[in-house]
């Protein structure tokens, strides 16, 4: 009898390179932030990522101004100046110059953008009223950066990074809101005053402002230079 058989055998398939990172910063609780970054990695030398943080309460600016600025008989103070929250998310591109599974030294490029919730109380008086009330708005900021770094592979998974260079710059800005018995005091002036107040730090730029009935609407932006820190853990997969 005359018989055919087929078959086939496997070759000993070979590891592929893990391409998925998943990352926390240990720097972030220090300054009360949660942050976590995914990293896909679509060459030996070349990644992209995402970083996305969450800011508690308090971030950073706890009591950032409390003295009175003087216009004659007229004084504004701020008091407690504070951020309430916010979220920041930061994609970026990396570059490795060492072609092994990206480690090394990398340099990249990332976009930032921030957004949070802010607060501060203000006392405005004169010769003949005494008013206070309470600034409430939102803080918001686009910018672009640069980054470099170096990655270690500890084991086939396990990954430390740090963060040797991190700039960036760009746009920043305040919208802020408050109502209060304001029919007391003389609104231009009020408004010339706040500016003013305002407008004595240099960095403070395209100032607008108006009162309607009770409510105080002002916005500011400014241009800003800032850096980040990062001592990373991860594992890749």
């Amino acid at each position: 009898m005359l018989g055919i058989g087929l078959g086939y055998h496997t070759l000993p398939s070979q590891r592929q390179d893990a391409r998925h990172s998943l990352k926390v910063n240990l720097f972030s609780p220090w300054v009360k932030t949660i942050s976590v970054q995914y990293e896909y990695s679509f060459s030996a030398k070349k990644s992209v990522l995402c970083q996305a943080g969450y800011s508690m309460p308090n971030y950073l600016l706890e009591k950032y101004y409390d003295q009175y600025k003087s216009f004659g008989s007229r004084k504004i103070i701020f008091k407690d100046f504070r951020f309430n929250g916010g979220m920041q998310i930061s994609p970026e591109y990396r570059y490795y110059f060492k072609a092994k599974q990206n480690s090394g030294f990398f340099m990249g490029t990332y976009l930032r953008y921030a957004h949070y919730t802010i607060q501060s109380h203000v006392n405005y008086s004169g010769e003949t009223f005494n008013i206070a009330f309470t600034f409430k708005g939102t803080y918001s900021s686009a910018n672009i950066g640069i980054i470099s770094g170096y990655k270690w592979l500890v084991g086939e998974h396990f990954i430390i990074e740090s963060w040797l260079l991190c700039l960036h710059g760009g746009t920043n800005r305040f919208l802020l809101n408050a109502k209060d018995e304001l029919e007391l005091v003389d609104k231009p002036t009020f408004l010339l005053d706040l500016e003013n107040a305002l407008t004595d730090f240099q960095w403070v730029r395209k100032w607008a402002s108006n009162i309607t009935d009770r409510n105080i609407n002002i916005g500011f932006g400014y241009s800003f230079v800032g850096t980040r820190a990062g001592l990373c853990l991860g594992y890749r997969f």
